[in-house]
Protein backbone atom coordinates (compact mmCIF):
# COMPACT_ATOMS: atom_id res chain seq x y z
CA UNK A 1 0.00 0.00 0.00
CA UNK A 2 2.83 2.38 0.86
CA UNK A 3 4.47 1.89 -2.56
CA UNK A 4 1.12 2.41 -4.34
CA UNK A 5 0.65 5.75 -2.60
CA UNK A 6 4.22 6.71 -3.44
CA UNK A 7 3.78 5.72 -7.09
CA UNK A 8 0.59 7.77 -7.33
CA UNK A 9 2.39 10.68 -5.68
CA UNK A 10 5.23 10.44 -8.22
CA UNK A 11 3.00 9.97 -11.25
CA UNK A 12 0.23 12.38 -10.39
CA UNK A 13 1.68 15.16 -8.24
CA UNK A 14 -0.97 17.53 -6.94
CA UNK A 15 -3.74 14.93 -7.01
CA UNK A 16 -2.41 12.77 -4.21
CA UNK A 17 -1.43 14.30 -0.90
CA UNK A 18 1.53 12.37 0.50
CA UNK A 19 1.73 11.87 4.23
CA UNK A 20 5.15 10.66 5.35
CA UNK A 21 3.53 8.68 8.17
CA UNK A 22 1.76 6.57 5.51
CA UNK A 23 4.89 5.83 3.50
CA UNK A 24 7.29 5.25 6.38
CA UNK A 25 10.63 6.61 7.45
CA UNK A 26 12.42 5.67 4.24
CA UNK A 27 10.28 7.95 2.09
CA UNK A 28 13.17 9.61 0.23
CA UNK A 29 14.96 6.30 -0.32
CA UNK A 30 11.74 4.62 -1.53
CA UNK A 31 11.07 7.55 -3.84
CA UNK A 32 14.55 7.33 -5.36
CA UNK A 33 14.21 3.57 -5.87
CA UNK A 34 10.80 3.93 -7.50
CA UNK A 35 11.98 6.75 -9.75
CA UNK A 36 14.83 4.51 -10.92
CA UNK A 37 12.40 1.64 -11.51
CA UNK A 38 10.12 3.92 -13.53
CA UNK A 39 13.10 5.19 -15.56
CA UNK A 40 14.11 1.58 -16.35
CA UNK A 41 10.52 0.73 -17.25
CA UNK A 42 10.35 3.66 -19.70
CA UNK A 43 13.65 2.57 -21.27
CA UNK A 44 12.39 -0.98 -21.62
CA UNK A 45 9.19 0.23 -23.28
CA UNK A 46 11.19 2.47 -25.64
CA UNK A 47 13.44 -0.44 -26.49
CA UNK A 48 10.47 -2.62 -27.44
CA UNK A 49 9.55 -0.09 -30.11
CA UNK A 50 13.14 -0.15 -31.40
CA UNK A 51 13.44 -3.77 -32.55
CA UNK A 52 13.00 -5.21 -29.05
CA UNK A 53 16.59 -4.42 -27.99
CA UNK A 54 17.31 -3.93 -24.32
CA UNK A 55 17.02 -0.35 -23.14
CA UNK A 56 20.74 -0.13 -22.42
CA UNK A 57 21.59 -1.10 -26.03
CA UNK A 58 20.44 2.26 -27.40
CA UNK A 59 21.90 4.26 -24.55
CA UNK A 60 25.36 2.85 -25.27
CA UNK A 61 26.48 4.53 -28.49
CA UNK A 62 29.50 2.20 -28.53
CA UNK A 63 27.14 -0.47 -29.90
CA UNK A 64 27.40 1.28 -33.26
CA UNK A 65 29.83 -0.05 -35.83
CA UNK A 66 30.99 3.37 -37.01
CA UNK A 67 34.69 3.80 -37.71
CA UNK A 68 36.88 6.70 -38.74
CA UNK A 69 35.41 9.22 -36.34
CA UNK A 70 37.11 12.59 -36.03
CA UNK A 71 36.52 15.50 -33.70
CA UNK A 72 33.29 17.31 -34.58
CA UNK A 73 31.57 14.35 -36.27
CA UNK A 74 27.93 13.63 -35.47
CA UNK A 75 26.19 10.29 -35.13
CA UNK A 76 22.54 9.93 -36.08
CA UNK A 77 20.11 7.02 -36.01
CA UNK A 78 18.29 6.32 -39.29
CA UNK A 79 15.72 3.96 -37.81
CA UNK A 80 17.79 0.81 -38.12
CA UNK A 81 21.40 1.72 -37.40
CA UNK A 82 23.75 4.45 -36.25
CA UNK A 83 25.55 6.42 -38.96
CA UNK A 84 28.42 8.88 -38.98
CA UNK A 85 28.03 12.36 -40.45
CA UNK A 86 31.44 13.95 -40.93
CA UNK A 87 31.74 17.44 -39.52
CA UNK A 88 30.90 20.27 -41.86
CA UNK A 89 33.18 23.04 -43.01
CA UNK A 90 33.40 26.60 -41.74
CA UNK A 91 30.19 28.48 -42.51
CA UNK A 92 28.00 25.40 -42.91
CA UNK A 93 24.96 24.62 -40.76
CA UNK A 94 23.22 21.34 -40.06
CA UNK A 95 20.02 20.77 -42.02
CA UNK A 96 17.54 18.29 -40.58
CA UNK A 97 16.23 15.50 -42.71
CA UNK A 98 16.84 11.83 -43.37
CA UNK A 99 19.74 11.83 -43.49
CA UNK A 100 20.76 15.15 -41.94
CA UNK A 101 23.24 17.11 -44.03
CA UNK A 102 25.50 20.14 -43.92
CA UNK A 103 24.58 23.14 -46.07
CA UNK A 104 26.25 26.42 -46.79
CA UNK A 105 23.87 29.27 -46.05
CA UNK A 106 25.70 31.84 -48.09
CA UNK A 107 27.99 31.30 -51.02
CA UNK A 108 30.39 33.89 -52.36
CA UNK A 109 29.28 37.01 -54.20
CA UNK A 110 29.57 36.56 -57.98
CA UNK A 111 30.04 39.61 -60.21
CA UNK A 112 27.40 39.35 -62.96
CA UNK A 113 27.99 42.86 -64.35
CA UNK A 114 28.88 41.44 -67.76
CA UNK A 115 26.16 38.76 -67.88
CA UNK A 116 22.95 40.01 -66.28
CA UNK A 117 20.52 39.00 -69.00
CA UNK A 118 18.00 36.23 -68.39
CA UNK A 119 19.55 33.66 -65.98
CA UNK A 120 18.14 30.56 -64.29
CA UNK A 121 18.97 30.22 -60.60
CA UNK A 122 20.70 26.93 -59.74
CA UNK A 123 20.00 27.59 -56.04
CA UNK A 124 17.92 30.00 -54.02
CA UNK A 125 19.77 33.29 -54.04
CA UNK A 126 19.83 37.04 -54.01
CA UNK A 127 20.54 39.35 -56.94
CA UNK A 128 21.54 42.97 -56.36
CA UNK A 129 22.04 45.73 -58.86
CA UNK A 130 23.41 49.29 -58.76
CA UNK A 131 22.02 51.66 -61.36
CA UNK A 132 24.45 53.82 -63.34
CA UNK A 133 24.08 57.56 -62.63
CA UNK A 134 21.40 59.11 -64.83
CA UNK A 135 19.85 55.73 -65.69
CA UNK A 136 17.22 53.34 -64.33
CA UNK A 137 17.82 49.70 -63.46
CA UNK A 138 15.02 47.13 -63.16
CA UNK A 139 15.16 43.63 -61.64
CA UNK A 140 12.80 40.91 -62.86
CA UNK A 141 12.28 37.41 -61.48
CA UNK A 142 9.67 34.67 -61.87
CA UNK A 143 9.28 31.12 -63.20
CA UNK A 144 8.94 32.30 -66.80
CA UNK A 145 11.70 32.18 -69.36
CA UNK A 146 12.43 35.06 -69.72
CA UNK A 147 11.49 36.59 -66.36
CA UNK A 148 8.83 39.30 -66.79
CA UNK A 149 7.66 40.24 -63.28
CA UNK A 150 9.40 43.41 -62.07
CA UNK A 151 10.47 42.99 -58.42
CA UNK A 152 12.77 45.99 -57.98
CA UNK A 153 13.91 49.26 -59.51
CA UNK A 154 16.68 51.77 -58.82
CA UNK A 155 17.73 55.02 -60.46
CA UNK A 156 20.68 57.41 -60.40
CA UNK A 157 23.35 55.36 -58.60
CA UNK A 158 20.91 53.68 -56.22
CA UNK A 159 20.72 49.96 -55.62
CA UNK A 160 18.04 47.34 -55.16
CA UNK A 161 17.99 43.61 -54.64
CA UNK A 162 15.55 40.72 -54.76
CA UNK A 163 15.41 37.12 -53.61
CA UNK A 164 15.24 34.49 -56.33
CA UNK A 165 13.87 30.97 -55.88
CA UNK A 166 15.81 27.97 -57.14
CA UNK A 167 14.93 27.21 -60.80
CA UNK A 168 13.29 30.63 -61.30
CA UNK A 169 14.69 33.06 -63.85
CA UNK A 170 16.03 36.52 -63.18
CA UNK A 171 17.31 39.38 -65.31
CA UNK A 172 18.38 42.98 -65.02
CA UNK A 173 17.59 45.70 -67.53
CA UNK A 174 18.99 49.22 -67.67
CA UNK A 175 18.03 52.12 -69.94
CA UNK A 176 21.64 53.15 -70.48
CA UNK A 177 25.12 52.79 -69.05
CA UNK A 178 26.64 49.77 -67.39
CA UNK A 179 25.12 48.55 -64.11
CA UNK A 180 26.90 46.67 -61.35
CA UNK A 181 25.10 43.36 -60.80
CA UNK A 182 25.91 40.71 -58.17
CA UNK A 183 24.54 37.27 -57.31
CA UNK A 184 24.91 35.38 -54.02
CA UNK A 185 23.64 31.81 -53.65
CA UNK A 186 21.70 30.85 -50.53
CA UNK A 187 22.04 27.23 -49.49
CA UNK A 188 23.18 24.58 -51.89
Amino acid sequence: MNKLILILFLLIPGYVQADESLVGENYKEDAAILKEELRKLRKDQDAETLDNQSGSYYNDISNSSITGETSGDIQYYDGSQWNRLAKGTTGQVLQTGTPPSWITLLGDWVDKSSSYGNQQAATDGFVAGVSPFGNTLQLFTDAGNPATVKRGQAAGGQSCGVLVKKSDYWKVTVDGGSPSVYWIPLGN
